[in-house]
Parts: structure tokens; C-alpha cells; sequence
């Protein structure tokens, strides 16, 4: 014969049950509420180091202006060569910018050259900055502009011309001009034939050591 079931022991066995499913179910909860939790901390983390910035797109950054863009910079420069009298010349500056529209020009910065002439001398050259043409050799110097003949002679002046092929040269400026026997200053200069032929012109203010 089987044991007869009490109305009490099924009530006790059925509130056993719902408690286990209500422990079950808030352990789910506990368990979904720290995943939740972490993955918020994750990703307030990432977002701190920068992760996501590199996903962003980025803004567009307006182009440079750079200073002189009609021209090629460049470095240190050399210019040698001969003159028709087969006479060696050689120009330096601390700076060349090739000239991007027309490549035979060049700017120089801080300029310093020598040249020779036929009787032997040699001409000292000085200026801020030139601009030369490979193809006439001709220089155009300005600022603080410097023509030394050791022995000579010593011409200060802001702006010349200079032709290295046959050593002529123009100043439109004024012009002082130290020798070994006096002084000359006049509003402009010109020299010729080789350094034998130099004609000031403008107001001519001369002073000659007769001793």
C-alpha cells in the first residue's frame, strides 16, 4: 500500500521551490547588473586614454603659407667660373633660392666673392644679398654693398650691379669710395674697362692728400 501524501508536506516542499527559482533569479540579475557595470567602466576607461580618437575623423588642417612660395629654397651656395679674359671668379653666400620661375636667377643671402683682373689684383666683394643670372653673370647686390681692392682702394655703397664676365659694374646709389690718398663721394658710380676707366657722377665731393 503506498504512504498517503499530507496537503502540508507539499505546500513546504512548494515554497522550497519558488525560493530556490527566486535566489536563481536574483543571482542573474546580480550577475547582468556587475557585467553592465563593468563594461560601463571599460569603456569610460577607453574613452579617457584616447582609444576612440583615433577612429573619429580627424579635422582638416588648413595649408601653410610659407613665405617666398615662388621660390626653391636652398643652402649654402658656390659660384664659379671664368670671365672672357679666362680670369677666375668664385661668389659664396650662406643661402641660394633658386628662383622657380626662371631657374637661371638666384637669390643669395650673405654674399662674399672675389675676382681677379689682368694686372694681377684681386677685388674683394661684399653685400647682404644679390640676385645673380647664370646667363649674363650679372649680379644685382643690395644692402651694405662692399668693393675692396687690397692697397687700393675700399667703395661702401647699398646697391650695384656687378658683371663677372667683364668686371664692369653701376652703382645708382651714393657712393664712398676710401683710397690711399683721399676720399671720393658722389651719387653714383661707374666702372669699365677692366677697373682703368671709373666715372662718378651727381654731386662729386673729392679729397686728395697732396703729400
Amino acid at each position: 500500500m503506498s504512504s498517503p501524501i499530507k496537503a502540508g508536506s507539499a505546500s513546504t516542499a512548494e515554497k522550497l521551490a519558488r525560493r530556490a527559482n527566486l535566489r536563481v533569479k536574483i543571482s542573474q540579475y546580480f550577475g547582468l547588473a556587475a557585467g553592465v557595470f563593468g563594461l560601463a567602466a571599460l569603456i569610460a576607461f577607453l574613452i579617457q586614454s584616447g582609444f576612440f580618437s583615433s577612429f573619429l575623423s580627424q579635422p582638416v588642417k588648413a595649408p601653410e603659407v610659407l613665405e617666398n612660395a615662388s621660390v626653391i629654397s636652398g643652402t649654402e651656395s658656390h659660384i664659379s667660373g671664368m670671365d672672357k679674359e679666362n680670369l677666375p671668379y668664385e661668389i659664396t653666400a650662406q643661402k641660394g633660392v633658386q628662383d622657380k620661375e626662371s631657374e637661371h636667377l638666384i637669390h643669395l643671402e650673405t654674399v662674399t666673392g672675389v675676382f681677379h683682373r689682368p694686372n694681377n689684383k684681386q677685388v674683394n666683394l661684399n653685400s647682404n644679398s644679390a640676385l645673380y643670372d647664370a646667363k649674363t653673370k650679372a649680379m644685382d647686390m643690395s644692402g651694405k654693398v662692399v668693393f675692396e681692392e687690397p692697397g687700393h682702394f675700399i667703395a661702401r655703397m647699398e646697391k650695384a650691379n656687378l658683371n663677372l664676365d667683364d668686371k664692369s659694374l653701376v652703382s645708382n646709389s651714393p657712393v664712398h669710395v676710401d683710397m690711399t690718398n683721399g676720399t671720393v663721394e658722389a651719387d653714383s658710380l661707374e666702372i669699365t674697362e677692366n677697373g682703368k676707366r671709373s666715372l662718378f657722377k651727381g654731386r662729386v665731393k673729392a679729397k686728395f692728400d697732396t703729400n
